[in-house]
C-alpha cells in the first residue's frame, strides 16, 4: 500500500467518524429540546392545576365570608331596627307624657284658681294619673335610652314630684291646719321656673337621639318669605 493509498484510507475514516458525530450531537440536540419541552409542558400543566385549585379554594372560601357577612349584616339590621324602632316608640310615648303631665300639675298648683274644692280635687286626680302614667311608661322603657337621656327624664319627673309633694302638703300644713303658702309658691314656681327648661333641654336630646334636627332663622326667614310669595300668586 503505498503512502496515497493510506492518507485516502485516513481520511476516509475521519470522514465516517466525524460526520457520525454531527448525526449524534444533532439528535441530542433534538432529544434534549423534545424532553425540555415536554418537561415544561408537564410542569405547566402541574402549575394550572395548582391554581386552579387555589382558586377555587379561596373561592369557596370567599363564598363562605359573603354567606356569613350577609348573615351578620342582616342580624345586625334586624336588632338595630328593632332597637331603634322600640326607642323611638319610648321617646314618643315618655315626650307626650311628660307634656301632659307638665301640664296637669301646672294647673293644678297654679298661683291663681278658679273653681271650688270639686274642682281641685278632679285636678289633683288628673294630675296625679298623668304623672303616675309618664313614670310608669319611662321605667318600662328606659332600657332603651342612654343614660344621659334616662338622668334627665329622672330629673323632670323628680322637679315634677317636688311641686305635686309641696302642693299637697301646703293644703293643709299652715297655722290652724290651713293652706301654706309658702310651700303652695314653690310648687307653683317649680312647676314655672325650673321645669320648662329642663323639658327643653329634654326635649333638644330627644331631636338628636331621633336624628331631627330644628330649622334655623335662616332657613324660617326662607320659608316664611316663600310662603308669602306663593300666596301672593295664587289667585
Amino acid at each position: 500500500m503505498t503512502v496515497a493509498d493510506i492518507w485516502s484510507t485516513a481520511l476516509a475514516v475521519l470522514a465516517s467518524v466525524g460526520g457520525g458525530g454531527l448525526i449524534v450531537v444533532g439528535l441530542s440536540s433534538w432529544l434534549g429540546k423534545v424532553w425540555a419541552s415536554r418537561i415544561l409542558e408537564s410542569e405547566k400543566n402541574r402549575y394550572n392545576r395548582e391554581m386552579e385549585a387555589l382558586r377555587s379554594g379561596y373561592s369557596r372560601e370567599l363564598e363562605q365570608w359573603k354567606s356569613e357577612l350577609t348573615k351578620a349584616h342582616f342580624d345586625f339590621q334586624t336588632r338595630f331596627g328593632f332597637y331603634f324602632e322600640k326607642r323611638a316608640e319610648s321617646i314618643m310615648q315618655i315626650y307626650g307624657g311628660l307634656h301632659m303631665a307638665d301640664a296637669r300639675i301646672a294647673d293644678l298648683v297654679a298661683a291663681v284658681q278658679f273653681g271650688g274644692e270639686d274642682v281641685r280635687i278632679e285636678k289633683d286626680r288628673t294630675a296625679q294619673e298623668a304623672f303616675n302614667q309618664v313614670a310608669a311608661e319611662f321605667y318600662r322603657s328606659c332600657i332603651f335610652l342612654d343614660e344621659d337621656t334616662v338622668d334627665a327624664i329622672e330629673t323632670v319627673l323628680s322637679h315634677m314630684r317636688i311641686a305635686f309633694s309641696a302642693y299637697r302638703v301646703g293644703q293643709n300644713s299652715g297655722p290652724g291646719g290651713g293652706a301654706d303658702f309658702e310651700l303652695l309658691y314653690k310648687a307653683s314656681q317649680t312647676m314655672k321656673n325650673d321645669v320648662p327648661p329642663l323639658m327643653k333641654e329634654l326635649e333638644q336630646q330627644f331631636r338628636a337621639m331621633l336624628k331631627v334636627t330644628s330649622p334655623g332663622d335662616a332657613q324660617l326667614a326662607h320659608a316664611a318669605e316663600r310662603a308669602h310669595r306663593d300666596r301672593s300668586i295664587c289667585p
